[in-house]
This record gives C-alpha cells, sequence and structure tokens, in this order.
C-alpha cells in the first residue's frame, strides 16, 4: 500500500482504499438493519417457545444463538468507521 496502513487508517483515501478494511467493502446499511432486526424477532419467539413447552437448554442454546446473530450483524456502526475493526483485530492479533 502506497503511503497509508491500516493501522494507521481512519478514512478512505486514495493511501487507504476501502479495499483495505475488514470487510474490503461497504456494508449494506438497509440489509443489516433488517437482519438484525429478524434476529431479534427470532430471539423473541425461541424465549417465548422456551418456556411454552419446556426444552430449556436447546432453547437456551437457539436464544444464545440468535443473539450472537444479531450482534455480529451489528455492523450498522462500523460502516460508517470501516477501519475501526481492522486496527483493533490487527494489534490485538500481533499482541
Amino acid at each position: 500500500m502506497e503511503g497509508g496502513s491500516p493501522l494507521t487508517c481512519t478514512e478512505v483515501t486514495a493511501q487507504c482504499p476501502v479495499e483495505a478494511s475488514i470487510y474490503g467493502y461497504y456494508p449494506n446499511r438497509p440489509i443489516n438493519a433488517a437482519l438484525v432486526i429478524v434476529f431479534g424477532i427470532l430471539m423473541l419467539v425461541q424465549g417465548w417457545q422456551t418456556f411454552k413447552y419446556k426444552t430449556y437448554t436447546y432453547s437456551f442454546a437457539m436464544t444464545v444463538g440468535c443473539l450472537g446473530e444479531a450482534i455480529g450483524l451489528s455492523r450498522l456502526s462500523s460502516s460508517i468507521k470501516i477501519f475501526v475493526l481492522t486496527r483493533y483485530w490487527q494489534v490485538t492479533s500481533v499482541e
């Protein structure tokens, strides 16, 4: 990369192209928002089914899985600052 490093980039410029970010592209905010909502609703449904069918262990795992998907898809804030996660991952993987 000429003149820039993903560790020092804060915004997309000629020296810090979007391809140098953790995603390599701009995340699609409307799709991510819709999927966060869908997985949030599924988490609530799964929580309700936990008590209806009394399948506590299985339903706990499914509820935690839906929560994990919603958190993983919450790239909404990182679509504005796409280099923040790159900096975090590269610094923590080096240490």
